[in-house]
């Protein structure tokens, strides 16, 4: 970009650090400036900025330190043009997100720093008339407090409990089976997991979403378990039966395949011996491995 006279004398003088200085010292904003260190600024090169952000002759960005020795930038930009520039904050907004992915590319290790932006305008219209928020450039401003950006709403299925999650109706079986399809015991979790799935029938859910949980558990879990599971789906869940007995042929085909069938029997048995250890009631043990009553007795 060919500079004008004015970019020429305002980039000359925000690259001279002593008057950088003064004028940060001027204008920062005072809980900005008192968590910073004047005294370690230095100049950023323009090279933040990708081939759809064209970077603006007067542009400067300063690189200093904060007073706990942390990395900070400080983005200036001298706003003279006299047309209107009413997206300006999500042009700072792209420019603040390029010079965090500079930094964060030079330093991956590293937290990201601040950026603060500075705009300092001498335009024809009087006062500044364009918007300085971002939040004021959205359809629906009032809420923009509540979402923010970079900001999530975290839904820890890990902590969350599963009688509340059998309370999510629709949605209930998506997040019980993703709770516990990498779960160290997950002979426990049938239970719950029977529940989901009859949840989801009385919901009246997609069937393709029954037949992708199917797939999902296949792909995730032991065949033992899996045949565990849906020998109990089959006593609960009557209409599916035609289906699951599809998926525990497939299960059986594998087992015979691979030659599972007598380690499957061992496996049975020490999650066996692991629920009753753990005091799981001797009938549900006896009903969820199909192991006789008599010989559990014997354990």
């Amino acid at each position: 970009m060919k500079l004008t006279k004015h970019d020429e004398f305002v980039r000359k003088c925000l690259l001279d650090l002593e008057v950088a200085k003064d004028f940060l010292e001027q204008y920062l904003p005072a809980e900005i400036k008192n968590k910073c260190n004047l005294d370690t600024i230095a100049i950023v090169p323009g090279s933040y900025i990708d081939g759809k952000l064209k970077k603006m002759a007067s542009d400067v960005v300063y690189s200093l330190k904060t007073k706990s020795n942390r990395q900070a930038y400080i983005y200036t930009l001298v706003e003279h043009q006299s047309s209107e520039d009413f997206m300006m904050p999500f042009r700072i907004l792209r420019y603040q997100i390029a010079i965090m992915q500079q930094h964060h590319d030079k330093y991956p290790k590293e937290a990201l720093p601040l950026v603060f932006p500075l705009v300092v305008y001498n335009g024809t219209n009087s006062p500044y008339p364009y918007p300085t928020t971002l939040k004021e450039l959205f359809n629906e401003p009032e809420l923009f407090n509540h979402v923010g950006l970079g900001n999530f709403m975290l839904n820890d299925l890990t902590i969350l409990e599963d009688d509340a999650i059998i309370q999510h109706k629709k949605v209930a079986l998506l997040e019980m089976l993703a709770k516990h399809i990498r779960d160290r015991d997950f002979i426990e979790a049938v239970d719950y997991i029977v529940k989901a799935f009859k949840i989801a029938q009385t919901q009246q859910i997609e069937h393709s979403l029954i037949q992708g949980a199917m797939h999902y558990l296949l792909s995730g879990r032991e065949k033992e378990e899996l045949n565990i599971l849906i020998n109990e789906l089959l006593q609960q869940l009557p209409d599916y039966g035609d289906e699951l007995m599809t998926y525990a042929e497939e299960l059986r085909r594998e087992g015979r395949k691979l030659g599972k069938q007598e380690g499957k029997q061992e496996v049975i048995n020490e999650i066996a011996q692991k629920m009753l250890k753990e005091g799981e009631p001797i009938e549900k043990i006896s009903r969820l491995l199909g192991i006789p009553l008599d010989k559990l007795q014997k354990h």
